[in-house]
């Protein structure tokens, strides 16, 4: 017994499997022109497997070690990667792993542009790592294809947007909600109804990537998006059989792999504005994919670090969105991965680069289990058909026996559950015929599926704009060519230009346009391009848009070479190859070089007068104030030097007659008989001592002129770096902001036309938003951002959305937009969206904006000095809107305040504890319209990892009450933690949302009313004019001449109201309505001037 129990333990030992990390590499590219513009500096060094990466403020190196560190930033190096290395490197690996019958999986990740796509597809003729090993996979089969050995290759393609799932080979058939992921107890996961085409050949592959990109071109044009908010799959299944021959007989043994080549979505850091808190912001897919991602390398670290029991119960959440689902066996799973990571070398993406290494190097941690894909098949197709003949059994008898021995038809709810158990069935059994049916396809019926895909993709990607550019131009073809933001593709759609008239407009069931474009703002009718001849014209159509050159067209335009023409969101150039054939090479280069979707947009945005928002202009008087400065400045230094030079020069002639005259003293006296020689030798060297010392302090006061003289220089030469590096700071925001608004605008146009389309009552205007912002070490400055407004048409109300908020919100209109009009042209009911999950919807004009902020300085703690004060709430504009009363108070370790423990030197608490409290009270004279579920938050630098959000004050308040009051405990404080009390500030944000219902004091006894939720009955407001008396009789502060002036107020406004009371009618107050602001100690305050908002009839008024 103790003998089988110890090989049954081997055995079980035996098929354990070894955990293996996932391999990772880092790869930095060459600067891009936006970098070497604004001369961004190299913040990326590599040495072997070692990649650093500095501050570019700090100067603080981080060091992090990966398995490959790929140094691809300048060709001259010695030490340069180019794409056939970083293949040799980790492509093959993945080759190698897929040859040895294990899933393999490469995926690259990073910020949009950093480089993923070339290393994964690669430009022009420098191919990447795809391409390269789809030409290898091929070379091999070649190779070793034999009568005994046969090999099948099988290819997929698939993009991930906004979580939906669309099939690159299958265009014809796209819905707007994508294919649907789904998982088999048998199968695994898979993508339900993806084409997988079997391939021979590595032409014929290339040919499918080729038409797969051009599918994945026109669906992305019209839909606006950019190469770097989807994701891209493209899977390669390889089956090898082993043919053996026994006596005649043939066994087959199968050995499958799958390679799954992954290029991500761009990885942009969330910023930490507008979006922030916005409640659709997780509900956007197009930030849930990579956030997900995110999570499940995280749980997957955590496991890999468990032991024992606790890593059983670590949860890892594939589900969170379609991609980590379909990646589940790339990560922590069935297969042997590889990720890249690609980054920016340039200090302007200082934070992106950090957060890629931090990823990358999570990343490396995570362990899969790949094990062999031997032949399943035959054992699937048995269980599978197994549980087909079970199905039918089932639904032939009813279905299954419900709970509890019920009987279909004796309850309602029995009947509904029995229901929708044979539905459940009916599903299985199709799902499980058409796995048997897929499995057991004979490889001819594979062959001619796959030349159907083939010719339907080839006819879907020609309809759509699939001409290839360089024929056609060869030929001399007249012809469009769509222009992208996204180099990937940019100049990918081409529609020959033939004779006659050809119609542009969206595709629908009735309608089959010549140029067929989809989107917001295209009709089905939208432009005809004619073409008699060489001349080339085209001819808008009633209520459609069309733009050439910037310019809305109301008549039939002639079209130039190189003329740019925007329909909706699409941008084309007319190519004359005729025309453009006649320039010179000068012109040439100019349009092929400057006549890009960049200058068509900002030449729209000119001619439409929306680029306007940021004005460029070169500052001329600056210029010549730092020239003239300069100059100034050469010329005193140059007289200061001039002046030193000649005053050295006179102190050493001096000093030369001086020791002239000595000498001829010292030659008198020893010619002399009557002198003594040793007095004279004594008086003589006296002089000469005197004469030194005399020099010595003139040189030494000469030294000084000079050194202050260079100090001085030095200063001039600071200030005026200071002030260049200022302009240019200066420069490079400008730049950047009117680069984010070209970007911006096309979104913003869009967002107004789906809006109309929708028949939804609100529009969208670009702003720009100034704030002062404050480092919480008394160092402010004025940053300007573009922002986003959103206007209901109906009521006039406005409210601002941060670009990030416009941003996740903006993807789900365009989802809205695509369900609506596949239901239009398809005939069917418009899709109904929820108010929650409206894009538009905005309750109460959003959530809580932010209305100012209030710095707190610390340097009273490090002191152990209490500090309770009024502090002022600063807009965005740098103007006051009220106050916070705020206070961080050193405390005993049973929480009492201390008020006696002053410490004079701050640096005397390191080593020891501190304990305080941080108190936020309330607020004064918060604005009227702004003073509605108000609440304040704040974030202490050593003490939270996240904001502290003090209660929410559900009054309409202008002074409400917070009343937070924590007490915090450091131990073993820190010389840092001292030098951040010393130069620090906590930095207090005020939130609110907008008042629309400004409450009212209406005189009683007068027939109208306000039309206000919030109102004063009489005993309110007798309690009211009582301590308004109360108040007015103290005379505890008579002295104080402001307190005696709001008592004369407070008694006079009381007695008027009582006199109102008893009149009852018109004499004193008059039928009109007050808006008043009432403080918790009775003090009451008039405004000059009406709010926004305010009821119908109110009037602003003084009393003396």
């Amino acid at each position: 017994k103790k003998k089988k129990k110890k090989m049954k333990g081997k055995k079980k030992k035996k098929k354990k499997m070894a955990d293996e990390n996932i391999v990772v590499a880092v790869r930095v590219r060459p600067f891009n022109s936006r970098e070497k513009q604004r001369k961004s500096n190299l913040i990326i060094r590599m040495n072997k497997t070692q990649t650093f990466v500095t501050d570019p403020e700090t100067k603080k190196e981080r060091p992090y070690t990966f398995d490959f560190s790929f140094w691809s930033h300048s060709r001259d190096d010695e030490n340069y990667v180019d794409n056939q290395f970083v293949y040799e490197n980790i492509g093959r690996k993945v080759l190698e792993s897929a040859w040895g019958g294990y899933n393999s999986s490469l995926f690259a990740y990073g910020q949009t542009g950093a480089g993923k796509s070339y290393s994964m597809v690669g430009y022009g003729e420098d191919i990447g790592i795809i391409p390269k090993a789809c030409d290898e996979i091929f070379r091999r089969i070649d190779d070793q294809t034999t009568e005994n050995k046969k090999f099948k290759v099988e290819a997929s393609m698939i993009e991930i947007y906004n979580e939906q799932v669309r099939d690159l080979f299958n265009p014809g058939e796209a819905k707007p909600q994508g294919l649907k992921v789904r998982e088999h107890p048998k199968i695994g996961i898979y993508v339900d109804g993806l084409k997988e085409l079997q391939v021979s050949s590595y032409q014929e592959i290339s040919d499918l990537m080729e038409k797969g990109s051009q599918a994945r071109t026109v669906a992305s044009t019209n839909m606006n998006a950019t190469s770097s908010r989807a994701h891209t799959i493209f899977a390669i299944k390889l089956t090898q059989t082993e043919i053996e021959r026994d006596g005649g007989k043939e066994i087959k043994r199968d050995k499958t792999s799958k390679i799954s080549l992954i290029d991500l979505a761009g990885s942009e850091r969330a910023g930490d504005t507008g979006a922030t808190g916005d409640r659709l912001k997780e509900g956007c897919a197009i930030n849930k994919s990579l956030s997900a991602l995110g999570n499940v390398i995280s749980a997957l670290v955590k496991q890999g670090n468990a032991k024992g029991k606790k890593k059983k119960k670590i949860f890892i959440p594939y589900r969170g969105s379609v991609l980590t689902w379909l990646m589940k066996d790339s990560l922590g799973g069935n297969a042997k991965t590889i990720m890249i990571a690609a980054m920016s070398p340039a200090s302007i993406c200082y934070e992106e680069t950090l957060s890629t290494l931090k990823y990358a190097n999570r990343a490396k941690q995570i362990k899969n289990k790949a094990v062999v894909n031997e032949d399943k098949n035959v054992k699937m197709i048995r269980e599978l058909k197994a549980e087909l003949a079970k199905l039918k059994k089932q639904l032939a008898t009813g279905g299954p026996v419900t709970e509890e021995g019920g009987v279909p038809g004796s309850d309602p709810e029995v009947e509904e559950r029995h229901k929708k158990e044979m539905e459940e069935m009916k599903k299985k059994l199709q799902e499980s015929h058409r796995f048997i049916a897929a499995l057991q396809k004979s490889d001819e019926e594979r062959a001619q599926e796959t030349a159907e895909a083939k010719a339907s993709l080839s006819s879907n990607v020609a309809a759509s704009g699939g001409g290839n550019f360089q024929n056609l131009f060869s030929s001399g073809e007249k012809m469009l060519q769509n222009m992208h933001a996204d180099s990937m593709f940019d100049g990918r759609i081409v529609f020959a230009v033939r004779e006659g008239d050809m119609l542009i407009g969206r595709k629908t069931k009735d309608s089959k346009p010549d140029i067929p474009l989809g989107g917001v703002s295209v009709q089905v009718k939208h432009a005809i391009v004619r073409r008699e001849g060489d001349k080339i014209m085209i001819v808008p159509q009633e209520s459609a848009k069309t733009f050439v050159n910037g310019v809305a067209v109301v008549k039939e335009t002639e079209l130039k070479n190189y003329d740019r023409i925007i329909i909706g969101q699409h941008t084309y150039k007319f190519v004359d190859p005729q025309q453009h054939n006649e320039l010179d090479e000068e012109e040439k280069d100019r349009l092929e070089n400057e006549i890009d979707y960049m200058y068509a947009q900002q030449e729209f945005a000119d001619n439409q007068g929306l680029s306007n928002v940021v004005a460029q202009t070169k500052d001329d008087a600056f210029e010549k104030k730092m020239q003239e400065m300069k100059e100034k400045f050469e010329r005193e230094k140059a007289a200061q030097q001039q002046q030193l030079a000649k005053e050295r020069e006179d102190i050493e002639k001096r000093r030369a007659q001086m020791m002239g005259q000595l000498d001829k003293l010292k030659t008198e006296a020893s010619n002399s008989s009557n002198a003594d020689p040793a007095l004279l030798e004594k008086q003589l060297a006296q002089r000469q001592k005197a004469a030194e010392l005399k020099f010595l302090k003139e040189q030494q006061k000469l030294a000084e002129r000079r050194k202050k003289l260079e100090e001085e220089m030095k200063r001039q030469e600071e200030l005026a770096s200071k002030l260049e590096l200022k302009k240019k700071k200066e420069e490079e925001q400008r730049a950047e902001l009117e680069q984010r608004l070209l970007d911006l605008i096309p979104r913003v146009i869009e967002a107004n036309s789906i809006a109309q389309e929708l028949e939804k009552p609100f529009s969208f205007r670009t702003k720009l938003l100034a704030y002062v912002r404050d480092d919480g070490r008394g160092n402010q400055e004025t940053q300007t951002e573009l922002g986003v407004q959103l206007v209901n048409r109906k009521t006039g109300r406005t409210v601002m959305w941060k670009m990030d908020k416009f941003n996740s919100r903006f993807y789900i209109m365009q989802e809205m937009y695509q369900n609506f009009i596949y239901a239009l042209d398809n005939g069917e009911d418009a899709p109904v969206v929820e108010k929650e999950s409206d894009a538009f919807w905005d309750p109460e004009s959003g959530d809580a904006q932010i209305i100012g902020i209030s710095m707190l300085y610390l340097k009273s703690l490090s002191h152990l000095i209490d500090l309770h004060i009024w502090t002022p709430i600063i807009t965005n504009k740098g103007e006051k809107t009220g106050e916070i009363l705020v206070g961080v108070i050193p405390v005993d370790d049973d929480g009492k305040e201390l008020t006696n423990e002053f410490v004079q030197d701050p640096y005397s608490l390191e080593g020891k504890t501190i304990a305080f409290k941080i108190k936020v009270e309330g607020a004064r004279g918060l604005p009227l319209d702004k003073c509605k579920d108000s609440y304040i938050k704040f974030q202490m630098g050593f003490i939270h990892d996240e904001p502290v959000k003090t209660k929410v004050e559900t009054r309409k308040s202008t002074f409400p009450k917070y009343n937070f009051n924590e007490v915090y405990k450091r131990t073993n404080i820190k010389r840092e933690f001292i030098d951040f009390l010393r130069n620090s500030a906590i930095k207090f944000e005020v939130f609110a949302k907008d008042n629309n219902d400004i409450s009212t004091i209406r005189r009683p006894g007068t027939a109208s009313r306000p039309s206000t939720a919030q109102q004063f009955d009489m005993a309110e407001k007798n309690a009211l004019i009582s301590q308004m008396e109360a108040l007015a009789n103290d005379t505890g502060s008579a002295e104080d001449m402001r307190r005696a002036q709001r008592q004369d107020n407070m008694r006079a406004m009381s007695e008027r109201m009582r006199a109102a009371d008893k009149l009852g009618n018109d004499s004193v107050v008059g039928n009109k309505k007050c808006i008043v602001r009432i403080s918790p100690a009775g003090m009451i305050m008039l405004p000059y001037k009406l709010p926004d908002g305010a009821p119908e009839g109110s009037e602003a008024c003084i009393i003396s």
